[in-house]
């Protein structure tokens, strides 16, 4: 397997190792923060989620449940998810969405529900996926008292490669700092199934979705231009392309100046 963290220096290995420790004495802290008794996290079958998944089970086994939210997904990533959770030893439920998700653009009509133009449709559709995934797990959040745990890392923080108030809408983000290579890095050292982080990464928003043919660029690229090294001209076109255009996602929401006292 072609995997850059697999030539990690033993310095940035051990580094990685302590990372974990030092993750896991925050959540406990975010939990005493936010007076909670749950993590309620997103389970897609991916190497994010999956990280998660298996950081939590170290020590929140009775303090964390994955939901999966299959709506018009792949079939294999609900199979994925599902081997996830039973090798991490969490509890898990399944929420399908499909209907719903159906439901509601119908409900909000076909003048404004579609653009014509397929491929923003696509978004559109996949967007509000997302977005019904959010409302899922913070009704679990609520009802069981519970944090909403995300899973975007760094890369997609940086391209804005996730849906605002979607899967962007969390209580906390613990791998918002690590690359892809440092994602795939800990899913190792966490001991995710071999399966699950030799998968395509996608966010499952579309079947046969990936993440670096909707991008036009690899993960390696995006990962080196982050560590500041040398990514090709045409790669870093399409990386500012998506950094650019995705500043608000990134923002609080803007507001006026008050204009009197």
């Amino acid at each position: 397997m072609n995997r850059a963290y697999l030539t990690f220096s033993k310095d940035r290995q051990k580094a990685l190792e302590a990372y974990i420790e030092t993750l896991e004495a925050w959540l406990e802290s975010e939990l005493l923060y936010r007076g909670a008794d749950t993590f309620v996290f997103g389970v897609s079958g991916g190497v994010d989620s999956a990280v998660i998944a298996f950081l939590l089970a170290r020590n929140f086994k009775d303090r964390a449940i994955g939901v999966m939210m299959p709506s018009h997904s792949h079939p294999n990533d609900l199979d994925d998810a599902k081997l996830v959770m039973e090798k991490a030893g969490l509890p898990y439920h399944v929420v399908d969405l499909t209907k719903t998700h159906d439901s509601l653009m119908a409900a909000i009509g076909s003048e404004f529900n579609h653009t014509g133009d397929l491929a923003k449709d696509r978004v559109i559709l996949g967007n509000n996926s997302a977005r019904l995934r959010m409302t899922t797990l913070y009704t679990i959040a609520q009802t069981k008292n519970g944090v909403v745990v995300g899973t975007d890392n760094a890369v997609e923080w940086y391209t804005g490669y996730f849906t605002k108030f979607g899967d962007g809408g969390v209580d906390i983000a613990p791998l918002i700092h690590l690359d892809k290579d440092e994602v795939f890095a800990l899913a190792s050292l966490l001991n995710v199934p071999q399966s699950i982080i030799d998968k395509k990464p996608s966010a499952g928003l579309w079947e046969a979705q990936t993440d670096e043919d909707e991008m036009g660029v690899t993960y390696d690229a995006l990962n080196r231009h982050l560590r500041g090294e040398k990514v090709t001209d045409a790669e870093l076109e399409r990386i500012n392309y998506w950094h650019n255009r995705s500043h608000h996602k990134r923002a609080m929401p803007r507001f006026p100046v008050k204009p009197y006292e």
